[in-house]
């Protein structure tokens, strides 16, 4: 099974029981669960301005929350990241989490841990490592 594979089947998982648990969100997250069901997609991130979600067809997708600019196709990195965070309460998607990259540098924030302090994930999406010169994007706190 491919990515996109594993991401489908995590996402149809999900939507397929009204009360599936979201535990690598914030109990507050629950306004997402409306919004996931209606564009067939599970949140995978949540942050200050915008929202990461897998969709049904195995893309990863951004909602911005803050600025009212809708979705959009979610970089590598913001979808590195967002598969990262979800697979704490997501164990099936372990699975696609790539490994430490060929060229990538250890992270100087974290010193190659890929957190801060709890809950907070560090810059580099919680892996340890970036690839050098890669667009991070938009922060999406």
């Amino acid at each position: 099974m491919d990515d996109s594979e594993v991401i489908a089947a995590f996402v149809r998982s999900w939507l397929s029981s009204p009360d599936s648990p979201m535990p690598w969100l914030a109990p507050e997250a629950e306004w997402v669960r409306p919004l996931a069901h209606e564009h067939r997609a599970a949140p995978l991130y949540l942050g200050w301005t915008a929202t990461v979600f897998a969709r049904e067809n195995g893309e990863v997708w951004l909602l911005d929350t803050e600025w009212g600019t809708g979705w959009s196709p979610a970089s590598a990195f913001l979808r590195r990241m967002a598969l990262k965070r979800a697979s704490v309460g997501a164990p099936a998607l372990v699975a696609i989490l790539p490994i430490h990259r060929q060229g990538a540098a250890v992270c100087d924030h974290c010193g190659g841990t890929g957190r801060l302090r709890e809950p907070f994930i560090c810059t580099c999406g919680g892996y340890g490592w970036l690839i050098p010169g890669e667009d991070r994007g938009m922060g999406i706190g």
